[in-house]
């Protein structure tokens, strides 16, 4: 389990992508929660605060991620090295975690005005429509991500692995 808050993002915790990373490659759910906060009344002027769509166009670099210990972060980093694509499958799987978390709420309903989100209690109407526009977020900043690689790749070709 992991849970997304404003104050850290958990994203930028090596540990945490360390550990999202091989719970999937030895095929262990990976589940993620999301603080969320409502304030006002309904409709009109009710502000929602969830970091589940508020950060679903923020870019995944794993590469920056750190741990509070200097020496854990130094010898995730040799590890990650050695792994094909290191860094890149990394960010992959926090994309794809933050893809299927959203993907994963979709028309939960809980009555005729109300549906239960990874963001908390919200009204029905617009739920799954929030949600459909995260997921096409994150998506998109995942296919940037790619593009930008492919791009720096191509500009760079000692950083390519030699072809058999």
């Amino acid at each position: 389990f992991g849970i997304v808050t404003p104050e850290c993002d958990i994203y930028t915790r090596l540990w945490c992508v360390f550990e999202m990373h091989v719970s999937l490659t030895l095929g262990v759910e990976v589940r993620i929660f999301y603080h969320s906060v409502s304030r006002g009344f309904g409709g009109h002027g009710k502000t929602y605060y969830n970091t589940a769509l508020d950060t679903a166009a923020v870019n995944v670099d794993t590469s920056k991620s750190v741990c509070s210990s200097s020496f854990d972060t130094e010898t995730i980093r040799r590890y990650v090295s050695t792994m094909d694509e290191g860094f890149v499958t990394l960010d992959d799987v926090i994309y794809w975690i933050k893809i299927s978390s959203l993907a994963s709420n979709l028309g939960q309903t809980l009555g005729e005005s109300a549906t239960i989100v990874p963001f908390g209690l919200s009204s029905a109407s617009c739920a799954d429509a929030r949600i459909n526009a995260g997921v096409a977020k994150v998506m998109h900043m995942w296919e940037s991500s790619k593009m930008r690689l492919s791009v720096n790749n191509e500009s760079h070709p000692s950083s390519k692995k030699d072809l058999p």
